[in-house]
């Protein structure tokens, strides 16, 4: 808990930096992160389910908090590169956890 670190990602063509902090810990169940850049803050959590012996299944959820205008404007212009941005995270804790 507590621990901070820069993440930089691409996103609409420019290097994005969020700050994020481990909000929650509770292994090997769930991890939960919040990052922060200016105004917006992105919440990832994670929760990890066995399912038998040899897999376990992993939920990913990622929030992102727009400031005003852009908050009600997210969704119908930014839905699409959004879900982008997940597919790409979802096939990279893919293969970090293969």
């Amino acid at each position: 808990m507590g621990t901070r670190y820069a993440n930089r990602s691409r996103f609409m063509g420019r290097t994005v930096t969020l700050e994020y902090e481990t909000v929650g810990f509770d292994p090997p169940a769930f991890f939960a992160c919040k990052g922060v850049n200016g105004r917006t803050t992105a919440t990832d959590v994670m929760s990890f389910t066995p399912v038998d012996d040899t897999a376990t299944q992993v939920h990913y959820r990622a929030q992102f908090d727009f400031p005003f205008p852009l908050h009600q404007l997210a969704p119908l212009v930014l839905r699409r590169r959004l879900d982008g941005l997940a597919d790409e995270t979802v096939e990279s804790i893919r293969r970090a956890l293969a």
